[in-house]
Parts: structure tokens; C-alpha cells; sequence
């Protein structure tokens, strides 16, 4: 099974719609810290966007 936005988001104490706007390119609002801790984890947790969910 892979990895959701919603693991993501219980690792980083950040937001699923956080996630979601990081992680689709639509995080300009949010500061780099937390960008590159999201990046971080989806790398580290192996994420794979799932467009048939």
C-alpha cells in the first residue's frame, strides 16, 4: 500500500490541505521551512500521487 497525504501529515504535524497545496505546486503562502519538511517526508515515506483515488 503506498503512502497518503494523511501519513504525511500525522508525520509532519502539518495540515492534509498543507500537503495537498505543497506538494501540487500551489504552496506559495507557506514558508520554505515547511515546504522543504514536506518534501522531505514524502521523499523519506516514498510518496506516489494517486490519481485514481
Amino acid at each position: 500500500m503506498s503512502t497518503t497525504i494523511r501519513e504525511i501529515a500525522e508525520k509532519t504535524g502539518v495540515s492534509i490541505t498543507t500537503i495537498s497545496q505543497i506538494l501540487n505546486g500551489k504552496g506559495e503562502r507557506f514558508s520554505e521551512a515547511t515546504k522543504k519538511k514536506v518534501f522531505h517526508a514524502a521523499e523519506q515515506m516514498k510518496y506516489k500521487p494517486n490519481f485514481f483515488c
